[in-house]
């Protein structure tokens, strides 16, 4: 793997996630780990570069038998490493250190077998809402909206998306390893997973999207808003987007009306002008 460089202070984070998980696996009795990959401009054929590996392992695109399966080759990809595969343990630690920031990877302790787990998740994948008049793409596996589309779900939503797993971990935008526990639920007691969403569930992740494209256009930093982290910059910025929600404001004037409600709930805030210029 040579798309990406890892700084020096990468290799040691990387590690030490990597030692964790393994020593979880080990804790639960697990021969694997899945990963799924957001293959998305990746600049090199992931699927290629595993099947070269000497024990090549178990992988399977998401959007496959989707309505998305056009760019199947470009999504999400399954991953099920086993962990008595020397090559393919390898693989793994020099994935998680060349990717470490560039949050691509959630990793999954899953009992389920990977057939199983492939079709409960490429159905996650996929989400109704406007009383089922629309569909689209649930990008969960994108790890900046992994948490966000967790505390979207409601109860039994919950239940039978996180059914498969026993615990999920990402590396946050602050670099830093983070942890959900699922519910770890038998495969033959799960029951199949439909995903309707209300409209105020679409509005959530919305403006969860919207936020990044608004740090991401102003390359905002948390300092500029008082918050301590990335993380806690999102949050403040996604709820500026649901404020312009509640106001109605969805034409040329939204990014004033969330500059200005970030300058009234923000202990500081930099001028648009500097913004802007």
């Amino acid at each position: 793997m040579a798309a990406y460089k890892p700084s020096s202070h990468t290799e040691p984070r990387a590690a030490a996630w990597l030692k964790s998980l393994l020593e979880q696996s080990e804790s639960a009795r697990l021969g694997h780990l899945d990963l799924l990959v957001n293959t998305s401009r990746l600049d090199y054929s992931l699927p290629e570069h595993l099947q070269a590996l000497a024990v090549p392992p178990q992988l399977a695109p998401l959007l496959e038998h989707t309505p998305e399966v056009a760019i199947a080759d470009k999504g999400p990809l399954l991953v099920r490493i086993d962990l008595a595969v020397n090559d393919q343990r390898a693989w793994l630690a020099e994935c998680l250190t060349q990717m470490y920031s560039q949050r691509r990877i959630l990793v999954i302790h899953s009992r389920w077998p990977f057939a199983v787990l492939t079709k409960h998740l490429r159905c996650c994948t996929q989400a109704e809402w406007n009383q089922g008049n629309t569909t689209g793409l649930l990008r969960y596996f994108d790890p900046r909206l992994f948490l966000a589309t967790c505390e979207m779900l409601d109860a039994a939503q919950s239940r039978g998306f996180h059914a498969p797993a026993l615990s999920w971990h990402w590396i946050d935008r602050d670099d830093k390893p983070a942890r959900l526990d699922g519910y770890a639920v038998p495969p033959q007691d799960a029951k199949p997973l439909v995903l309707r969403l209300s409209n105020a569930q679409v509005a959530t992740l919305m403006a969860w999207t919207n936020a990044e494209m608004f740090r991401q256009n102003y390359a905002l930093e948390p300092a500029q808003y008082g918050q301590l982290n990335r993380e806690g910059l999102m949050r403040h910025l996604m709820h500026a987007q649901l404020a312009a929600d509640r106001g109605s404001c969805f034409d040329d004037s939204r990014e004033v009306f969330i500059h200005n409600w970030l300058v009234r709930h923000s202990a500081t805030a930099p001028d648009l002008s500097e913004l802007q210029g």
